[in-house]
């Protein structure tokens, strides 16, 4: 079994007198200290080698790589691994081999000082983020822990919430936590007046909602008038629906095609903080609306692109579900999404006109899915008596794009990504499960270049007879647009976004496209390609 050699450890402001001796040993013990400059001098004078963390801070991974198996130490402020460097760490060196000695984060610490139940508090951070992210936690009574991300934050919340209706709410400001330099002071939003705040600190908010305070809901189908837009826009009883459509779950990203004033992809973010929306419009008013919405309704990181479909699909990253309100008649759109679309993916298209209608009437026919009209009616006035005027009818086509079904069992090529110090049987089980799913026989692994040298993966290859095949840089990053996952992580490291997905393509030969997309379990990453022709014959 590996033995640790890299400690990570959480330090707070009483610095070394709030560690354990297990981690002021592994410090004294050290060749190598990285940390940043407020975390080295805490330790103060050592006789092992210290590394501020640069900026970029994973330019500072090769340095502690060429360490392995020396013992290193990594500081880290509180919990490493919640916000915390630990995270990025783990994407590159296995769990097994990291010794990690957590502090309270901040969050533990704020809640700590004030009496509050953590588990019953929204956390969030603000650290290098839009403030606007906090706005759809802000619920009457909710009570809510930011970290900030500098001297400034506070005050900058303070009139993002007095603008939005939230001035009451009371605010306070805990500086420095845990160490002499600690403050703690408090206010009410609109009349903030804390002045010489440390750069250093974390922000309770108990929410009080004002009379003009919006409050945004966890169910879908907003207001028409919460968005700012020209006619253009999914009426709410209808966007309710067409998000029970579409149906969004962690994580997954939505292609919303003729955006116009973004309040689907703007809802389906809203759903939940990992859900990712790319909205497309080719107007630059409407697109400049698109972006005011989303940062006034809490969703600033919403992706525009400024484009005609279905051009603009040429560079975007898959999508798991795509809604097209309108443009579906445009040659060639339905296509290229129904292409685009991850397996599984759902495409739902609303359709007003006879032409649009027709159009989905044919596509059910063809491919399946589910039509379904939706017609609302409005109470209105006639005379002095009110009726129901109904609005135009909308055909709301639902398709889910299936797995790709191979009629032979085709050779597969497996694309293989690992953590150093994996076993072997990690390996092969992902590939035995991978080509269950998938139905067809491998006809060799392939990997980047660097991960060549890994044992595990020489061992997986020779007790499954497959040849194991390394795959340059530059062959990798040819087949990067084809790929499905997108890691800022390992693009950092690696200069592709999945060294799995780019092998498996780079090895299947141009034209490849991924019939599994990247898996992972027990720090082993799989997908599978299979050439044009073979899918052609599918």
């Amino acid at each position: 079994m590996t033995s640790p050699w890299l400690n990570i450890i959480g330090i707070g402001e009483d610095g070394m007198d709030g560690l354990s001796p297990a981690a002021r040993q592994a410090i004294a013990e050290a060749t190598l200290l990285v940390g940043g400059a407020r975390h080295l001098a805490f330790v103060g004078k050592t006789a092992s080698e210290k590394l501020a963390w640069p900026s970029p801070l994973h330019e500072a991974f090769p340095a502690i790589l060429a360490r392995r198996g020396q013992p290193v130490v990594v500081l880290a402020t509180g919990d490493p691994f919640f916000h915390g460097v630990g995270s990025l760490i783990a994407e590159f060196i296995d769990p097994a081999e990291i010794a990690v000695f957590p502090a309270p984060s901040a969050y533990a610490l704020a809640a700590a000082k004030l009496g509050w139940a953590g588990q019953e508090c929204r956390r969030i951070s603000l650290h290098g983020r839009a403030l606007e992210r906090i706005i759809p936690l802000l619920h009457q009574g909710a009570k809510i822990l930011a970290l900030s991300w500098d001297e400034t934050t506070p005050q900058k919340l303070a009139q993002l919430l007095a603008d939005k209706g939230f001035g009451p709410s009371r605010l306070t400001v805990l500086e420095a936590l845990g160490g002499p330099r600690e403050k703690i002071r408090s206010c009410q939003a609109d009349r903030f007046g804390i002045e010489d705040i440390d750069a250093l600190n974390t922000i309770a908010l108990e929410v009080v909602a004002g009379a003009s305070a919006r409050q945004i809901p966890f169910t879908p189908g907003l207001p028409d008038d919460w968005f700012e837009h020209d006619g253009q826009i999914t009426k709410r009883e209808i966007r309710a629906i067409t998000l029970s459509a579409l149906r969004p779950l962690q994580g997954q990203l939505l292609w919303d095609i003729g955006a116009g004033s973004g309040s689907i992809g703007i809802e389906w973010m809203l759903a939940d903080p990992t859900c990712r929306t790319i909205a497309i419009e080719d107007k630059a008013d409407r697109a400049a609306r698109i972006s005011r919405n989303a940062l006034a309704l809490g969703v600033p990181d919403l992706k525009i692109v400024e484009a005609e479909a279905p051009a603009a699909f040429d560079d975007l990253p898959p999508p798991d579900a795509a809604f097209i309100g309108g443009g579906a008649t445009d040659p060639g759109l339905l296509d290229a999404v129904i292409a685009a679309l991850k397996p599984h993916g759902r495409l739902v298209v609303n359709a007003v006109t006879l032409e649009t209608q027709a159009l989905l009437i044919a596509q059910q026919a063809r491919l399946g899915g589910e039509l379904v009209q939706l017609s609302i009616a409005r109470a209105d006035a006639v005379g002095g008596f009110q009726a129901l005027k109904p609005a135009m009818a909308v055909l709301q086509w639902t398709w889910t794009k299936p797995w790709i079904e191979m009629h032979e069992a085709p050779q597969l090529a497996i694309g293989i990504g690992c953590k150093s110090g994996v076993t072997p049987d990690a390996v092969i089980a992902l590939i035995e499960k991978a080509c269950s799913q998938i139905g067809g026989q491998p006809a060799a692994l392939y990997t980047a270049k660097e991960k060549q040298v890994e044992p595990a993966l020489g061992e997986a290859a020779r007790r499954l007879g497959l040849s194991l095949i390394p795959i340059t840089r530059a062959a990798l990053k040819e087949a990067a647009p084809r790929a499905v996952t997108k890691s800022p992580r390992v693009l950092a490291l690696f200069g592709v976004s999945s060294i799995a997905e780019t092998a498996a393509l780079a090895g299947a030969g141009p034209g490849s496209q991924l019939v599994l997309p990247r898996i992972a379990a027990d720090g082993v990453t799989c997908a599978i390609a299979v050439c044009a022709a073979l899918k052609d014959r599918a």
